[in-house]
């Protein structure tokens, strides 16, 4: 198990050095996807965010520091995975696994909802992540509570699958390094956080010309905002003020061109609905070219 560790840890710290070599905070660091300039259903990049500092110092689970993730350009979330709800109790968000890369001997401190997302609907423009705890009680160095600093870095990520994060996490869960095994649904089950996006609608052009890069734009926000959890309409969520959050790094998560359109996938009732239209589509078919034989 440790030498399995050491291998992931290994892989996970080469694969996003790009953390350790800026001057940031909270560094995000995305990968970029082709997608279609007007597809309804395209997967854009993922996106990892990077804590090597004492960012996060405000948030508690009754006044948290929120994250919008918003899109450029007209273009949309292609569906929910978090929708709005009349009342907190009835709330069902994502949660994100978190881990720590630093020296052999330290923990995660984190509860398992530290980190999750707390609005992500189909339509909207934009996504909301919510921490709901310090981050100098991220990490435990010996029995001592820490925050991330450039040698004890805390990730984590969206726009993976669930299989994927489990891949991430799952060894350094067992060893103490992450505080959940894998990104999860309210329910405890491997989630999806694929970031498919709707242009059908918007201004993208084709890459490299004007407007062929799809952009995200993070803008961290203290408790003091309102409605994320039950507007039902992103217009009606109120922003508080600045977290004092340091968000940097890039922003481009898809590069855009002329693939052909993409759709969602058909679930059973919309496959049936298809199956059934082909069958009649088939029997008007052949009773006109029955008729056109009798003539």
């Amino acid at each position: 198990m440790l030498g399995l560790l050491n291998v992931r840890v290994g892989t996970l710290t080469l694969g996003w050095l790009a953390c350790s070599l800026a001057w940031a905070n909270v560094k995000h660091i995305p990968t970029i996807t082709d997608i279609d300039y007007r597809g309804s259903f395209e997967q854009a990049g993922s996106i990892t965010f990077c804590v090597d500092g004492n960012d996060f110092f405000l948030p508690t689970p009754g006044s948290p520091v929120y994250i919008r993730v918003s899109l450029d350009l007209g273009v949309v979330l292609s569906e929910t995975l978090v929708g709005p709800t009349p009342t907190l109790a009835l709330h069902r968000p994502y949660y994100l696994g978190a881990f720590v890369v630093g020296p052999p001997g330290i923990t995660i401190n984190m509860p398992p909802d530290a980190i999750s997302i707390a609005r992500w609907k189909a339509g909207e423009s934009a996504f909301w992540l919510r921490v709901t705890t310090p981050s100098d009680e991220w990490i435990n160095d010996g029995g001592v509570l820490k925050a991330p600093k450039p040698d004890m870095q805390v990730f984590f990520r969206i726009g993976i699958s669930g299989n994927q994060s489990s891949a991430e996490m799952a060894a350094l869960y067992l060893a103490g390094k992450a505080n959940r095994p894998f990104n999860s649904d309210f329910y405890g089950e491997p989630a999806d956080t694929l970031l498919n996006v709707d242009a059908s609608a918007s201004i993208l052009g084709f890459y490299p010309g004007p407007n062929g890069e799809l952009y995200f734009s993070p803008m961290p926000m203290d408790g003091q905002t309102i409605g994320v959890q039950s507007a039902q309409h992103s217009s009606q969520i109120v922003p508080g003020s600045d977290s004092g959050v340091n968000l940097t790094g890039k922003t481009v998560i898809a590069h855009a061109y002329a693939l052909g359109r993409s759709v969602p996938a058909l679930g059973f009732l919309g496959r049936s609905v298809l199956v059934v239209s082909l069958l009649a589509f088939s029997v008007i078919q052949i009773k006109r070219a029955r008729e056109k034989t009798n003539l």
